[in-house]
């Protein structure tokens, strides 16, 4: 029996989301009913579709962030008011850039404060909790607890992720008037959670520039044996170093290529609350394990220019997010998908 590709979504869960895109009715209708009843629903259109491949198809093709919300009850009503607004007020140094064009990648202290963290940390929480696409008994040992696209769930969320802060530390750092969110993301590495084996972001993303930058900012106080980030310095000047999806085989390359170039290995320090590291989309990046009781909390947003227009897919990831994310775009345009936020100014 041929093994399950874990990439290919079953046609009755695609078709199910693909439905309830185009069908007013039939989304307001799901919406007033659980998981449970959205998948009966769906059995009654002769979609028959398990919960473990709902969850599947949902995780791996919800590049455009809207079907995230039927794996729960519905989009959060959580108002954004009483959040705090997150000025674009960080100053980006000269040394700043200096440091970030030649390693690719920066440790930022203080972007933000502890008591605007311990604001918004709830809202990330609600989100991973109601949106999390996987089971605590499917998980492999190590993987990620993760949510996509939290700027696409609830106002309060949208605040937090879109904030121009952080828009403003990308585009100082890229050198550019204006970003577009590329994506933003909830990745919680639980307690004894494994590594994160070495990879290049911009493997991923079919956009015809190497300017794009990664903020990752800790929500809780991360101990360097919880896994902060290590990366490998000025590997981003060698820009794309072959087909090697994160796993094991891509440690495996990596690692002896890391080797054979003679890159210095920078291992994060501990980082406070409000604290980020910001990496370069093609600089090799990695963590080791989370050797602690605590869970490893982090928001993760990825930004690219404004202006930036679409590659032709070269594999079958930039092919996904072409089709999902730049939904009626092609190779040629602005990479302006109407969930690409403009993030600055």
């Amino acid at each position: 029996m041929s093994k399950e590709n874990p990439l290919q979504p079953t046609e009755n869960a695609l078709t199910f989301m693909l439905r309830l895109e185009n069908n007013q009715e039939l989304a307001g209708e799901c919406e007033k009913t659980d998981l449970e009843g959205r998948l009966e629903i769906a059995k009654n259109m002769d979609l028959e579709i398990s919960e473990s491949e709902l969850r599947r198809t949902i995780t791996m093709w919800d590049y455009a962030g809207g079907w995230h919300k039927w794996l729960s009850y519905g989009r959060i009503d959580q108002a954004s008011d009483d959040l705090p607004d997150l000025f674009p007020d960080f100053q980006v140094t000269e040394g700043d850039k200096k440091d970030f064009n030649e390693n690719g990648f920066l440790i930022l202290r203080n972007v933000a404060s502890k008591e605007e963290i311990e604001k918004y940390r709830p809202v990330v929480r609600n989100c991973l909790e109601l949106y999390n696409t996987q089971y605590s008994h499917e998980k492999e040992q190590g993987a990620f607890l993760q949510t996509k696209n939290l700027r696409m769930r609830n106002p309060a969320a949208r605040k937090f992720t879109t904030a121009p802060r952080f828009g403003k530390i990308a585009a100082d750092l890229l050198g550019v008037d204006s970003v577009r969110i590329y994506h933003d993301q909830a990745l919680y590495k639980e307690a004894g959670g494994s590594k994160t084996a070495w990879h290049q972001d911009k493997l991923y993303y079919p956009l015809d520039t190497d300017k794009v930058v990664t903020i990752w900012l800790p929500l809780v106080h991360v101990k360097r044996e919880m896994g902060t980030m290590h990366f490998a310095k000025a590997s981003h000047k060698k820009g794309y170093l072959g087909f090697q999806p994160i796993g094991e085989e891509a440690e495996d390359h990596f690692t002896e290529h890391i080797q054979k170039q003679g890159f210095e290995i920078f291992e994060s320090p501990d980082l406070n609350v409000g604290d980020a590291t910001v990496h370069h989309g093609w600089v090799l990046h990695g963590a080791p394990p989370n050797l602690t009781e605590s869970n490893r909390e982090a928001l993760v947003i990825a930004y690219y220019p404004d202006g930036t227009r679409l590659l032709s897919p070269v594999n079958v990831y930039q092919e996904r997010v072409l089709k999902y994310m730049y939904r009626e775009l092609n190779p040629g345009d602005l990479a302006n998908g109407s969930t690409n936020h403009v993030a600055y100014p």
